[in-house]
């Protein structure tokens, strides 16, 4: 097991973190339970004021990884491979330190499972996550290769009419995108489809410089939530309920491209498929599903 001030050493050539600020507190339960915080930063809000829902989820990511990678004998151990995250919205954080508790759930030689809870200020759940971690590389040779695939011809496109009516939309996005969100433009939406791409930019790498999951996380949340609003009437208010996200292969030396479609629309409730490639390998980084919430406006 790493001591805290070790831990925060090797995290801290982390950019993506270092980004969002946070930062491993103290172990709750030596090995087992570790609390981490992240402070509050005008650029980890939304457009509403609240914190977005792809940097609560990165910071939850985060908090299970230096966990795993706290429990190691050597600071220069291998570093966990992130293969699965799940995570549920209770709440939204707002102008505050939050604070995740990590807490493994089973470790074996290959894999670690992890639990995080984030709660607020006043020490209310906000989110919840499992992570799933391979704890180091195994060497095996790829027995079935990830096919590459283009997500601007390859996978569904809004109708012309549909591209011309969310023209100005997508005007305001990269407006915003552009001060909150470095890199990252969207291409299009329309009819429950949105097509967005980030940049390859130093603040985005983690420890092991390749693009943070995290980021990855906020990618697609973004795109998530742009297939689900332009299905939408009125954008009162939008929230993300839920991410499940599968991540296939490291993402390194080329720019993402996100794919999301909206699969289906109840009542303002939209279920989001949501592929991430990278843009020049055309391969498969990351997959998995955004439930959104969009409210009409209170009259």
């Amino acid at each position: 097991m790493l001591e805290i001030s070790l831990i925060e050493r090797r995290y801290g050539a982390d950019a993506w973190g270092h980004r969002l600020g946070v930062q491993p507190v103290a172990w709750e339960t030596p090995g087992t339970r570790l609390r981490v915080e992240l402070p509050y930063r005008p650029t980890n809000m939304n457009m509403t004021g609240r914190t977005h829902g792809g940097i609560l989820a990165s910071f939850l990511h985060d908090a299970a990884k230096l966990l795993v990678a706290g429990q190691s004998d050597s600071e220069s151990a291998a570093l966990p491979q992130t293969l699965d995250f799940q995570i549920a919205y209770l709440a939204a954080g707002g102008r505050e330190t939050l604070t995740a508790v990590a807490e493994l759930s089973r470790r074996t030689r290959e894999f670690s499972f992890v639990f995080v809870e984030a709660r607020n200020a006043a020490g209310e759940g906000i989110a919840r996550a499992q992570v799933l971690f391979r704890n180091a590389p195994t060497g095996a040779a790829v027995t079935h290769p990830n096919q590459p695939q283009d997500p601007f011809t390859a996978l569904l496109a809004p109708s012309d009419t549909a591209l011309a009516r969310f023209a100005p939309m997508v005007k305001l996005f990269n407006q915003a995108m552009g001060r909150a969100h470095p890199g990252c433009s969207t291409e299009w939406m329309g009819d429950g489809l949105c097509l967005m791409r980030q940049a390859d930019i130093p603040d985005h790498r983690d420890w092991n410089g390749e693009i943070a999951p995290g980021q990855i996380l906020t990618l697609l949340d973004n795109t998530g939530g742009g297939a689900g609003c332009s299905l939408a009437s009125d954008l009162g208010m939008a929230v993300t309920l839920g991410i499940q996200t599968a991540f296939c292969e490291p993402a390194a030396g080329e720019a993402l491209a996100a794919h999301a479609a909206s699969l289906r629309r109840e009542d303002g409730l939209t279920h989001n498929l949501v592929q991430i490639f990278g843009a020049d390998s055309l391969r498969l980084k990351a997959f998995g599903t955004m439930t959104h919430l969009v409210r009409p406006s209170k009259r």
